[in-house]
């Protein structure tokens, strides 16, 4: 439905740029800003800019007060956490009335860092949750 040009060399039409523009209209990206539910686009304030334009579906506003943006841990990293993640369930699965969490018991990569340390305890504290629906102990 476009021009042989714009087909071979994968640009989208304008009849195809109206409908995406439609299921994310800059209104609902506003009214996220606004209501502070939005994500921010990691590439808007980059110096290339956000290549999706208007038809990015991350937040494009001014965020002065968001954290940067963070680089993935490594794969070392996510290993040591998913073990110590297997370690604590077990844990728990063992002895679930004695089971508790608490500093000490982190390492200092975990512990020092409250967001990785919030993390960690809330994905501890959601098996726990299910452990309990499971098994029927609410």
């Amino acid at each position: 439905s476009g021009s042989p040009l714009s087909q071979a060399s994968g640009f989208m039409d304008v009849a195809a740029a109206v409908q995406l523009k439609d299921r994310h209209p800059p209104t609902s990206t506003a009214a996220k800003h606004a209501a502070g539910t939005c994500r921010p686009c990691a590439y808007f304030a980059q110096p290339g800019g956000c290549d999706a334009g208007d038809m990015c579906r991350f937040c494009h506003l001014s965020h002065p007060d968001s954290p940067k943006t963070r680089a993935r841990p490594c794969k070392g990293k996510r290993a040591r956490i998913r073990k110590l993640l297997d370690k604590l369930s077990a844990e728990f699965d063992e002895n679930p009335a004695a089971f508790a969490i608490n500093e000490s018991r982190l390492p200092p990569s975990i512990k020092f860092d409250t967001r990785m340390k919030n993390k960690v305890c809330a994905k501890v504290a959601q098996h726990a949750e299910q452990a309990r629906l499971q098994y029927g102990m609410i």
